[in-house]
């Protein structure tokens, strides 16, 4: 049986929220911006609801709360009103602000989550937001092998029958001729009533041909009726650059060709589905598995066609109260210390980076396989499913909601690190210092993207000829020796050709377009200039997020970005957070980052065909920077101009050095070919010494597999004697109890 739900309060009508005295008091101790945005009159009704015991001591007993919260927002469903939730209690019990965000965002679109400690230190806890709303379409594909056994005309009557709404039905340019020539009445009713949209299938076989002229291709399903907007191959993989391209040249719009089944793979390093683009991350245009869609930019809207409807709510829900349970919380921290693994298990104790939930409402697009496949389809049906209209509406909205203007994510950029402003310098982490190996000894002029306080610039400084600093930050720069300038990424204040090396140590995955970025340190680069860039792979898991980083890719996805803004990548290496020893918590890359090295091509070459991305469509702005960045001193500007026209000077000088550094190569060679037999001998040594030494570490490590099994089972034979003894301690108190009881009735 449910618990009784806590009080739930709503004005009466024309009573202000403003005048409800115990919601004034509850929100006094927050912002006052926040309290008069909360307070504000408007026509939307409220719901108020008071803090209750049990959600107060949330951590006590999280299942008991959940039940309550669940009762609550169960019974609100469909309600339009704004909700606005109190709690409260001690701030070791209660919930967090993170926690609640990832709990009440399983029901609600929440607008507010706000906590903080009252003059009695008690913590309050403040989510507004309204019950989230999912539009849900289904989706078919028809080829002519399901025409020739009539499965689809079955299929079509079943549909009918049942006076049901396809939201898409992806027919392939054979089955559309087939069609044409030999029509089907009632597939052309359905088309003619909006029952069923059209839109384009193209079978892997025809991918190669499709792709070159896909209006083409469409035409004959355009004939079947009206435009054809959604596009959907059987697999995309091979062409993604070419694919939105042609896609908005034919004039289609749409494309669910990303499906979660198309994306898997066994290799650690990519990510094995397509990222549902949630909370901080943005749609990369250069990538169809981010899916999403810039409508200002008249980008490709991407819709992912899932394999199968699930709701992930109860699931989701279970690990909260696993993860929010105060005395298993207690028990990691106090043993975190003492643990490098429980350090780098930090996600498995707490609701901590996980992705804000969807907003509302929420586009879900099932794909219900072949049209001929009645009876797998049979379960979608169920579902209360929207028309082609109704979920292209929605897919524009959320596609809309999701690409905020370049203005608002620099804005968001900046404040998003504001934090570093009073985080003291550090010495460097090991895969810093990892990465600072990886650089050459030789780094010409050089400028550091992203630079801090300049902990990587002191050990990077000595190898360059000059050194420049460059952050988003001033007060960073502030305790630095070295010239630093406060620049946006996206729109480097430098001359062409300026710099022989760009360092970017964790930073592109920071950059709204990290795109727009790669074109810009392309332009900045001398011919033969290169990028050294460490970048988390955070695609590798879409379940955690981190604010800052707006960037979800995997290598994949650095490739194509570097090919798109016509670099050569040299070498993509991954390194392993976890097996370096680091501490720490890095779920949303699995402890994976990848050091990168590419190069502007010399005059005359190129990495990669650009036709279909111009510096003008990303806003490249050469010479200038984005609105809120101080101006680059003029001069630093006029010495970098001045250092250009004395290398050219210099340039018979150096070319003079070239041509004796190329004789001491050859002598090394020449030595290197005499002594290559040793060589050989020694690595022949060394390899049979690393094959030794695997054997050895297998055999330690199956010998910890068999303690670690037999401690398991001597816990289990230990459990079940304490049980059984508790068991019968508890009899024989009972029977004591019974004893004694009988002796008083006795008189004894």
């Amino acid at each position: 049986m449910t618990k009784a739900p806590p009080d739930i309060f709503s004005p009466s009508p024309g009573e202000r929220l403003a005048d409800v005295g115990f919601v004034t008091e509850f929100l006094k101790p927050f912002p006052a911006e926040l309290v008069t945005e909360i307070l504000r009159s408007s026509d939307q009704p409220v719901v108020v609801v008071k803090p209750d015991r049990a959600i107060n001591r949330f951590k006590l007993n999280p299942d008991g709360a959940i039940e309550k919260i669940e009762a609550v927002l169960g019974a609100l469903a469909g309600d339009e009103s704004k909700i606005v939730w109190l709690a409260g209690g001690e701030p070791a019990y209660g919930l967090d602000d993170f926690e609640a965000s990832a709990l009440f965002g399983q029901w609600l679109e929440i607008s507010v989550t706000a906590q903080t400690i009252d003059d009695n230190n008690e913590k309050r806890l403040l989510v507004v937001g309204s019950i989230r709303k999912e539009i849900t379409g289904i989706c078919f594909h028809l080829t002519s092998s399901a025409l020739d056994d009539g499965s689809a005309e079955k299929s079509l009557k079943y549909i009918d029958e049942a006076d049901l709404s396809v939201t898409t039905l992806f027919v392939s340019n054979r089955a559309a001729e087939r069609l044409l020539a030999y029509p089907s009445r009632l597939l052309g009713r359905m088309i003619e009533t909006g029952k069923i949209s059209p839109g384009l299938w193209v079978s892997r076989n025809d991918s190669k041909r499709a792709i070159t002229d896909l209006r083409s291709e469409a035409e004959p399903v355009k004939k079947l009726g009206g435009e054809v907007a959604h596009l959907r191959f059987e697999d995309p993989t091979g062409f993604s650059d070419k694919l939105a391209p042609a896609a908005l040249s034919a004039g289609i719009l749409y494309d669910s060709s990303m499906t979660p089944k198309f994306a898997g793979n066994d290799n650690p390093l990519r990510m094995d589905r397509p990222y549902f683009d949630t909370g901080a991350y943005f749609p990369q245009p250069f990538d169809i598995r981010t899916p999403a869609g810039d409508v200002a930019q008249r980008s490709l809207i991407e819709i992912v066609a899932e394999d199968t409807f699930t709701s992930d709510r109860k699931r989701t829900i279970a690990r909260i109260s696993r993860l929010t349970d105060f005395f298993r919380q207690q028990a990691y921290f106090d043993n975190v210390g003492s643990s490098r693994f429980l350090a780098q298990s930090y996600h498995e104790y707490r609701v901590y980076n996980w992705p804000k939930p969807d907003s509302s409402p929420k586009v879900r697009l099932i794909d219900g396989g072949s049209l001929g496949d009645t009876e797998r389809a049979r379960g979608f049906f169920e579902l209360k499913l929207a028309t082609a209209d109704q979920l292209i509406c929605a897919a524009k909205k959320e596609a809309t909601r999701r690409t905020a203007r370049a203005e608002t994510r620099f804005d968001t950029q900046i404040n998003a690190h504001d934090y570093l402003e009073e985080t003291a310098k550090e010495p460097l982490r090991a895969d810093c210092l990892d990465f600072a190996g990886f650089t050459p000894e030789s780094l010409g002029v050089a400028l550091e993207l992203g630079s801090g306080a300049g902990s990587l610039a002191e050990v990077l400084a000595p190898r360059a000829d000059r050194y420049y600093c460059c952050d988003l930050i001033l007060p960073l720069l502030a305790g630095s020796p070295l010239p630093g300038v406060t620049a946006d990424a996206h729109a480097l204040p430098f001359v062409n050709g300026a710099f022989d090396s760009i360092i970017a140590n964790n930073v592109i995955e920071h950059l709204y377009s990290p795109l727009q970025s790669l074109f810009e340190i392309k332009r900045t680069l001398k011919p033969g200039g290169r990028l050294y860039a460490l970048i988390p792979l955070d695609a590798l898991n879409p379940d955690h997020q981190l604010q800052t980083h707006l960037w979800k890719t995997d290598i994949d996805g650095i490739g194509y970005a570097v090919k798109k803004a016509g670099l050569s990548l040299l070498s993509a290496e991954p390194i392993n957070l976890y097996d370096m020893g680091i501490d720490g918590s890095f779920p949303s890359c699995n402890g994976y980052v990848v050091k990168l090295m590419a190069q502007r091509p010399f005059a005359g070459k190129s990495s990669a065909k650009n036709e279909d991305i111009s510096m003008e469509d990303h806003k490249i702005v050469t010479g200038t920077q984005s609105p809120g960045v101080n101006a680059l001193p003029r001069e630093i500007e006029s010495i970098i101009e001045i250092e250009s026209i004395i290398e050219k000077v210099e340039l018979e000088g150096a070319i003079a050095k070239r041509e004796n550094r190329i004789k001491e190569l050859v002598a090394k060679v020449s030595w290197f070919e005499s002594h290559a037999e040793d060589l050989k001998n020694n690595i022949e040594c060394l390899t049979m010494e690393v094959e030794r030494l695997n054997g050895v570490v297998a055999g330690q490590v199956k010998a910890f597999e068999k303690l670690e099994r037999d401690s398991v089972k001597e816990i289990e034979t230990r459990d079940s004697i304490i049980e059984e003894l508790n068991g019968r301690l508890v009899v024989r108190m009972e029977n004591r109890i019974r004893r004694f009881a009988n002796r008083i009735k006795k008189g004894e």
